[in-house]
């Protein structure tokens, strides 16, 4: 996701208002009147730069690969994300914004940390998509991102980087040793990756395509083994890191 945090558009805060107020095609997972093929179509909506053929084939072959039914995964996939816009909609309030340019107001910058393997997450918006952003330090100066749309992942310093208010500063609790090879690992391997748009099924830890959460989540799953996704499911979001059993806060902005 794009590292500075934008409000949504006008067009796309009309948007989520109608899915408040309009009828089955804008409902919960927990809808029955809901087709699955409604299904898709929202879970589109709340992944934008996605296709619906895109997000049907993705969410067969890990229905396939996980032996579940393709209804049932549709379903956990779009609960995820109701539940990410839910969210959304209830934080936006909290966050302060400058009213003339509608940018979030920067709070200061990303400190150095003490050893790699660090996460950091940004309450952020941008291009429609609400679900925050999040990135790994690779070294104690240096952290790993997929910033967002048309970009690829990348590494830079990391006091280049502003925080904002509900920023939050993370470890993983692991050993050290384990921490600072999930940070050398994104460095090493998962730089230099096009963006992938679909964080409804982005659990495929060595994807040619990566999202910010999907990154991290990768760094630790493919370097250690170590699942950061906080409540399980086909897609990795940037709160389930926030929220895992595993990571836990030690600053937030």
């Amino acid at each position: 996701m794009k590292k500075t945090p934008f409000l949504v558009s006008t067009s796309i805060v009309a948007l989520l208002v109608a899915s408040v107020l309009s009828g089955p095609a804008h409902a919960t997972a927990k809808d029955s009147s809901m087709s699955t093929e409604e299904a898709v179509e929202r879970l589109v909506e709340l992944n934008p730069g996605t296709t619906e053929e895109e997000m049907s084939a993705g969410l067969r072959e890990y229905a396939e690969e996980n032996g579940q039914s393709y209804e049932q995964v549709v379903d956990d996939a779009l609960q995820a994300a109701e539940e990410e816009e839910a969210q959304w909609q209830k934080d936006k309030a909290e966050y302060e914004f400058d009213r003339e340019t509608r940018a979030a107001k920067a709070v200061g910058k990303l400190p150095n940390v003490r050893i790699g393997g660090d996460i950091f997450y940004h309450p952020s918006s941008s291009s429609g998509v609400t679900f925050g952003h999040v990135g790994v330090y690779s070294t104690r100066f240096h952290i790993v991102e997929a910033p967002g749309a048309s970009r690829k992942s990348h590494r830079k310093t990391a006091n280049k980087m502003s925080v904002y208010r509900g920023s939050k500063l993370m470890y993983v609790t692991v050993k050290e040793k384990t921490r600072i090879r999930a940070g050398w690992y994104a460095q090493d391997h998962l730089v230099n990756k096009p963006y992938n748009y679909n964080f409804a099924i982005n659990k495929r830890p060595y994807s040619k395509r990566m999202n910010c959460s999907q990154l991290v989540w990768a760094a630790y799953k493919n370097s250690a083994k170590v699942d950061l996704d906080g409540n399980g499911g086909p897609g990795v979001y940037p709160k389930d890191i926030v929220k895992s059993a595993k990571t836990k806060t030690w600053r937030t902005y």
